[in-house]
């Protein structure tokens, strides 16, 4: 098991969109039940192999230079960036594609990089584009997307347009590469704190979450989540018949922003929320000098303290609850 979970944690994670909303996966490839399970296999039967490929315009002055890379010089970023991911990758790397009811995990079989001659495959390349160049894969798993949290399950909603993104090393990703290393290997991501716990939340559940604190409390809570200001989430009154108060909320009238992460500069957050009086809620800590203003951001500190209150039970047992116990042990 430690093996197991040692080589887990060397491969590296991608996103993967295999065509406008996975038309190539859906054209070349279909589910199939085998021994119990749901794998991905071929429509064509001649070509066994799982097949992902990139497709991409003899405009970008694609070389090939050598064996391992093919490429030299791309002209336009976002696709030098998707591109240079799907030729780095390595034989045990695991690329992920998004379907619109279920989530499939690939597995590289081997480093080797060709033209595909899958015919489902070619026919999509556009004029003025090479033939799709690949990489064989294996089906390793196939899951629901309702059933995974649903941080991970919106991946593929959460504002990137490319084709491969490397999830390994990116900090406002690596929830979800934990997520996606648990679903591979049934290991439970353990969670000590609240906070802990929080950070596996998508923006909208923290928020539901953050709702449901004051809420559940006899606050006055103007919206279930943020939409309607600009830089506002959460807009909650305190009329003077609140049941419990919540701790670090000491206003009458509250706004909040609240963040997953810091995805901000701190001297940001001082000026365009603390010293205008604006709260600031994030899973994250304060790290830098401390403001006269610091007190309106609360962070993971402070959740912690929020969320070890009696008053605040009923919300821990929804945020376990819409973790769920399949792949998350909570120590809390």
């Amino acid at each position: 098991m430690l093996r197991n979970a040692r080589e887990n944690s060397l491969r590296n994670h991608y996103f993967f969109r295999f065509g406008s909303q996975n038309v190539l996966f859906k054209t070349a490839y279909e589910y199939k039940e085998i021994g119990g399970e749901v794998f991905v296999v071929g429509k064509n039967k001649d070509f066994k192999d799982i097949e992902l490929a990139i497709y991409y315009s003899q405009q970008l002055k694609i070389e090939k230079i050598d064996e391992e890379t093919h490429i030299t010089e791309l002209e336009l970023s976002n696709s030098k960036s998707a591109i240079l991911n799907f030729f780095e990758s390595k034989k045990g790397d695991i690329f992920w594609i998004f379907d619109d009811e279920k989530i499939s995990a690939f597995e590289l079989i081997d480093d080797e990089i060709f033209y595909s001659k899958n015919p489902l495959l070619k026919a999509h390349a556009k004029d003025g584009y090479i033939d799709p160049k690949a990489k064989r894969f294996k089906s390793i798993k196939v899951v629901n997307r309702y059933d995974v949290p649903e941080l991970f399950a919106t991946l593929d909603t959460s504002g990137y347009r490319g084709t491969t993104l490397k999830l390994n090393g990116l900090k406002d990703k690596e929830k979800n590469l934990e997520i996606a290393r648990s679903i591979i290997s049934g290991e439970k991501i353990s969670l000590d704190l609240p906070s802990d716990a929080l950070k596996y939340l998508s923006p909208i559940q923290l928020e539901t979450l953050v709702f449901k604190l004051f809420n559940d409390n006899g606050y006055i809570v103007t919206s279930y989540r943020g939409g309607a200001k600009k830089i506002i989430d959460l807009h909650i009154i305190d009329d003077g018949d609140v049941s419990n108060k919540i701790k670090y909320f000491n206003q009458s009238e509250i706004l909040i922003q609240v963040k997953r992460t810091k995805s901000i500069s701190e001297s940001k957050i001082i000026k365009d929320y603390l010293d205008k009086g604006f709260y600031f809620l994030t899973t994250d800590d304060w790290r830098g000098d401390i403001p006269v203003s610091r007190k309106y951001f609360v962070g993971a500190k402070e959740l912690n303290e929020i969320l070890s209150e009696n008053k605040t039970l009923s919300v821990n047992k929804w945020l376990k609850s819409v973790l769920g116990s399949k792949y998350f042990e909570f120590n809390f």
